[in-house]
């Protein structure tokens, strides 16, 4: 029996069966250890489209409707010169004066329409697939940084990038910029920057330097036409020459270095002007004093940063309230965290020049959204925050270097640590993509987070007149006097989307509530008070989704908000009554 197996064996090596697949496998493990960067970055990749997945079932809101249903100009390739001439609003009537000029992103709509129409999956997917690629260039950036600037082994800068890029690809920040369609600017220039960034890097090595450093300026010049954030690119290269660099060379050497930049900076400025006849001709809140606006530059350094390390409580939406002085608690808190990061800097300048670069990378990128002049009603933005969140990424690949070099027979500690921040930060994306999913939906959230300010995002897009809001709303309680309960519903969410019409939602509660779906019960009952407060109906019907839920105390608090508003109705006096029995 031997003498067969060893026959066999023999000639099946001889037939090199065997010996293709020995080959097969080690040109497999030979090729995973001599690229994993590459290896890495394709399950990066992957993983930024598989937490996004369910944002392409998502349709188009709020700005989407005018920048694509309704506009004319990504229908027809004829219209591509006045892309690059006039503001993004010229393609409507009556357009009056803005502070958008952005060529770019008409382009990359106008690729969209001509491969997917008007169907929403396929903008969604490019704007997907912007985002996993600048993940991917965030880990190539972080890995060159960690490299050149940390005595690490080359091989132990892997594992730091990789976490701090995974954090990139699903930190829940990102949503508003990668699941609405109408945020490609963001994507756009901030991939296009990253990728000048990394070519600039690249240009310093030896037998690429050239084409690298032609390939930056060529990636600057794209960045600058989809956002004019892109300007600050600039400053970065000072702070990257000039911060971590050893030998910075003369500084004639470093303007004729910065010269072809600020050349592309001038000639997008030019342009800029030209189409719409000033850098920022539109001016939103004149009433602030430049000492007001000081105080409020400050006061938005502070929430920028707080979202940035705390992602939670997306709003599309965030209310504009100015403090009236620095003494202010608001105030004072925010000039205390931006004399505290000051401070850090400064220090990190002595200590560590990574961390002193990754610190001022968050912040150069935002000093456009700090011209509140400029920024329209919307003053604070989550979006805004896409870019300065690659700063943090850098960060973050410090600290995990950190972590792995001083706890070194802790890994399997800290890796399980790692794999469970990025799970919840995947869980809360994948959930913040679902409130993108329609019109509708959207609002809903926006209203409950920011009740005084969802007029604002919604008068433009929503052409809802009061007459026909009354004729969805009547219709829906024909359906549901009729037992048609989910046709009653449809009508009841278009109804809602009218300012200030608190009845549909009411209904809407009433039919989860029957339907024993408590948790939106209430959260429609809550809309309908938020909208109209004096509304005794909703309030007794939120205090009966309360006591069924078994929140008792919030159940006699609307129970006495109705009675108090309709104090001769038994059935609400008894209702309170029972329920401060319980």
């Amino acid at each position: 029996m031997g003498d067969k197996i060893r026959k066999d064996l023999n000639a099946r090596c001889e037939n090199g069966s065997i010996v293709q697949r020995i080959t097969v496998v080690e040109r497999f493990r030979t090729g995973f250890s001599e690229r994993p960067s590459a290896c890495l970055m394709a399950v990066l990749f992957v993983t930024s489209v598989i937490v996004y997945f369910n944002a392409v079932f998502d349709g188009f809101v709020y700005d989407d409707r005018l920048q694509i249903l309704r506009n004319p100009w990504i229908k027809d390739i004829r219209y591509i010169p006045d892309l690059f001439i006039k503001s993004v609003w010229s393609f409507q009537a009556n357009t009056g004066i803005s502070n958008y000029f952005r060529p770019i992103m008409y382009i990359i709509y106008m690729f969209d329409y001509h491969v997917f129409g008007l169907h929403p999956w396929g903008y969604h997917v490019v704007n997907i697939l912007f985002h996993a690629t600048a993940s991917s260039v965030v880990f190539m950036l972080t890995l060159k940084l960690l490299r050149e600037n940390t005595s690490l082994p080359e091989i132990s800068c892997l594992f730091p990038s990789f976490v701090a890029s995974m954090f990139f690809a699903v930190d829940p920040i990102h949503t508003e910029a990668v699941t609405w369609v109408a945020a490609i600017p963001e994507l756009s220039f901030t991939l296009f920057y990253l990728l000048a960034f990394y070519f600039y890097m690249r240009s310093e090595d030896d037998g690429s330097g050239k084409r690298a450093y032609l390939l930056s300026v060529a990636m600057f010049a794209v960045s600058a036409l989809c956002k004019e954030t892109a300007l600050t690119f600039p400053m970065i290269l000072v702070a990257y020459d000039y911060g971590l660099k050893k030998d910075r060379g003369p500084l004639a050497a470093s303007l004729k270095r910065y010269l072809p930049y600020l050349i592309v900076a001038g000639v997008y400025l030019a342009m800029r002007i030209h189409a719409l006849g000033g850098i920022a001709p539109e001016t939103v809140h004149a009433g602030l004093d430049t000492c007001h606006l000081a105080i409020n530059v400050v006061c938005l350094f502070k929430q920028y940063l707080a979202k940035l390390l705390f992602p939670i409580n997306l709003d599309l939406f965030h209310v504009f309230r100015p403090p009236g002085s620095v003494f202010d608690p608001e105030g004072m808190l925010s000039l205390g965290v931006l004399i505290v990061y000051s401070a850090a800097v400064v220090l990190a300048k002595r200590k560590n020049t990574l961390v002193y670069f990754s610190l001022l990378f968050v912040v150069i990128p935002l000093l456009p959204a700090f011209y509140i002049p400029a920024l329209g009603e919307n003053v604070f933005a989550e979006r805004y925050l896409y870019l300065p969140s690659v700063g943090l990424a850098i960060l973050l690949a410090l600290s995990v270097a950190w972590i792995r070099t001083s706890f070194a027979g802790r890994k399997a500690v800290w890796n399980p640590v790692f794999a469970l921040l990025i799970g919840l930060c995947c869980i809360a994306t994948i959930s913040r993509n679902a409130v993108w999913k329609d019109e509708y939906t959207l609002f809903v959230d926006t209203l409950l987070k920011s009740p005084h300010g969802v007029v604002q995002p919604w008068s433009l897009p929503i052409d809802l007149s009061s007459r026909r809001a009354a004729d969805h709303y009547n219709l829906g309680v024909a359906y549901l006097k009729g037992g048609m309960t989910d046709k009653a519903i449809e009508q009841f969410r278009i109804a809602g989307l009218a300012h200030g019409f608190a009845e549909p939602h009411n209904d809407l509660g009433y039919i989860y509530a029957k339907k024993g779906l408590l948790d939106k019960a209430i959260e429609q009952f809550r809309i309908a008070v938020t909208l109209k407060p004096a509304y005794a109906t909703a309030h007794h019907n939120l205090g009966e989704a309360y006591e069924q839920e078994g929140l008792i105390d919030k159940a006699v608090e609307q129970f006495e908000i109705a009675v108090r508003l309709a104090p001769d109705n038994d059935q609400f006096r008894s209702d309170l009554a029972g329920a401060m029995k319980k």
